[in-house]
């Protein structure tokens, strides 16, 4: 009786141990990602439903709704109200992804998520619900394509504030160094000539240009072109970032077409 018990305990640990690394390698890779109970699970979902709800019903009367998205200055993309409630930013990153100096490596961030830290055949992260990528509405395909890292046609569409933007989810944020972008267009006649990276900044309030001071060239040629850009972030770190056109391109308009993009940079934890 007394080795059967031996065993059993000794069998537990063993299932433990496997348990807590299967977790390590969860929140290393996908912190927003928490186990929880069916019964916890339900009373989320039902939280859920009921803020969407109030959120429906505030968008109606044109009041926003208490603990809902507010629009960034310079307008584009929102930004989550309340974020002075957020947990306190890692001192180390998690990741650090340097750019190898050859446009298409696979040294980024979105490569990085998309195979989970390299171990696994690629996989669309947006899809995948690791990030998320929004736009001021699409033109040509959609928001999910732009980190398939497939040569497509992709293109946000023209209008007055012209943005693709990466939401890097609420437990991770990035300094960034450099940006990559593939242009989204099989045909020629088609540069892009005025675009910027930029990054919401919670200490600021606001979207700022990340674009660096260094003089250089920022032609994306198309067809399916590919330039990768240095950024000048002053080591702060961002939870959103996006390229936004900044003028018209070789066509005449202002609108973005766009197959991909990667970003490098300090990854961290917040």
């Amino acid at each position: 009786m007394l080795a059967q018990m031996v065993a059993a305990r000794a069998n537990l640990k063993v299932r433990k141990a496997r348990f807590d690394g299967a977790m390590d390698i969860i929140n290393k890779l996908a912190p927003d990602v928490v186990a929880v109970s069916r019964r916890v699970n339900d009373d989320q979902l039902h939280a859920a439903s009921a803020a969407a709800s109030a959120a429906r019903r505030a968008k109606r009367s044109g009041v926003p709704a208490e603990g809902g998205a507010r629009v960034a200055a310079g307008g584009g993309a929102t930004s989550p109200a309340g974020t002075s409630g957020e947990a306190a930013e890692s001192s180390e990153p998690i990741m650090v992804f340097e750019f190898s100096g050859k446009n298409g490596d696979n040294n980024g961030y979105i490569y990085w998520l998309g195979t989970e830290g390299k171990t696994k055949k690629f996989e669309n992260p947006h899809l995948a619900q690791r990030l998320k990528v929004t736009s001021s509405g699409m033109a040509v395909g959609d928001e999910a394509s732009v980190v398939s890292r497939k040569r497509c046609e992709v293109a946000v569409k023209a209008g007055p504030d012209v943005f693709l933007c990466l939401d890097l989810g609420r437990s991770r944020c990035m300094a960034p160094t450099h940006y990559t972008l593939c242009h989204g267009s099989a045909s020629a006649g088609l540069d892009l000539l005025s675009f910027t990276l930029e990054g919401y900044s919670k200490a600021a309030g606001r979207w700022v240009d990340l674009a660096s001071p260094v003089r250089e060239a920022r032609a994306l040629k198309s067809p399916h072109g590919v330039g990768t850009w240095a950024v000048d972030g002053k080591g702060e770190r961002f939870r959103y970032l996006r390229v936004k056109s900044t003028g018209p391109n070789q066509k005449g308009d202002n609108s973005l077409p766009i197959c991909a993009f990667e970003f490098y940079g300090s990854l961290y934890r917040s």
